[in-house]
């Protein structure tokens, strides 16, 4: 395969990091306009790399592929991050959000952002995006050799998942695992009959309908269980990712922009560990903040509207600099090469 031909979709990945980092620093208004369509545009980009003909021989080695793809990354990171968090106690560093030791072991293995008990609070997208990937590869395509049963299939299950989720939060994100599927298949079926909307025809409808989502629906948090209106939800994830998509496949061809673009691609190659790494420097940044300021470390710093949009601009693009410069000086070591994307 022609690794040219993929680089809209690290483009976009490297988008998708960039809002996620921009989110998790409170942007303000922006942070809650880009919640209508950038966690489903990671399931849908999910589902649109699933090389499914790969995956075909007996036996589960797909889920054996996944695993160490991404829960090795994710218990070999949280291993290391706990004994950080475990020598701040011992060495009295103030922390955000003290926890006991029980709970925060309960976090890494229940893998559940919907809790007090995770560390990192975006390293809940592991697990779930895991147990995704395998309901879909060995529940959806198995069960169903039709794409309209297949179809029909993630409706229910995303059903299922919403309402299970409106109750009680699944271990590994489960029941946002199966809200996602709807998103899976539409990524696998762009995919598959090689469907790319292109041009102003399509741009424009679908920057409308996430603007109309966004105005309909308000604030999403699908870590949090909150989707509002569940169709306007997937109409605008849907769209804000045919509209990133189209976006990444503008900026690939623009020879002035040739620079932003590389640099997209290289975020977009280290997504996985740029998710990680982002979180544990933006929580280091709002102590430090926090301590100048004169506010409680324990306090939550989007309750002080004075400090979250200046703190947001320094941590979003310090959040992102600091792991691309532990990329830059350790990627050929074992732990950084758990993390390389691979196609």
């Amino acid at each position: 395969m022609n690794p040219l031909k993929w680089n809209w979709v690290d483009i976009a990945k490297g988008i998708t990091i960039l809002m996620v980092a921009g989110y998790h620093a409170t942007l303000g208004t922006l942070n809650d306009f880009v919640t209508t369509w950038f966690m489903p545009l990671f399931f849908i980009m999910s589902g649109y790399l699933l090389n499914i003909g790969k995956w075909t021989a007996p036996g589960m080695p797909f889920v054996k592929n996944r695993f160490q793809r991404i829960m090795v990354p994710y218990f070999v990171s949280y291993a290391i991050y706990f004994f950080i968090w475990l020598a701040e106690g011992w060495l009295g560093i103030l922390q955000l959000k003290p926890r006991l030791t029980e709970d925060v072991l309960l976090g890494i293995f229940y893998g559940n952002g919907n809790t007090d008990w995770m560390l990192v609070t975006p390293m809940w997208f592991l697990p779930c995006l895991f147990v995704a990937e395998v309901i879909y590869m060995e529940v959806v395509l198995k069960l169903c050799r039709k794409d309209g049963a297949r179809g029909v299939l993630t409706l229910l299950l995303a059903a299922g998942g919403y309402f299970i989720g409106q109750s009680i939060s699944l271990p590994w994100g489960a029941d946002i695992a199966m809200m996602m599927q709807p998103f899976f298949f539409f990524g696998s079926m762009l995919r598959k009959y090689e469907i790319m909307p292109q041009g102003w025809k399509w741009s424009l409808p679908c920057a409308a309908v996430v603007v109309a989502a966004f105005l309909a629906n308000g604030v999403i948090d699908v870590n949090g269980r909150l989707y509002s209106n569940v169709a306007i939800f997937f109409l605008g994830g849907i769209a804000g990712t045919l509209l990133t998509f189209q976006f990444s496949h503008y900026l690939d061809t623009l020879r002035p922009a040739r620079r932003l673009a590389d640099f997209l691609i290289l975020c977009g190659k280290w997504t996985l560990f740029l998710l990680i790494v982002h979180g544990i420097v933006e929580v280091r940044i709002a102590q430090i903040w926090l301590y100048l300021a004169g506010i409680p470390v324990t306090e939550e710093l989007r309750g002080f509207p004075a400090y979250a949009l200046p703190y947001a601009i320094l941590a979003t693009p310090v959040s992102i600099a600091v792991p691309l410069l532990l990329i830059k000086l350790f990627r050929n070591t074992w732990f950084l090469r758990l993390f390389r994307a691979a196609r």
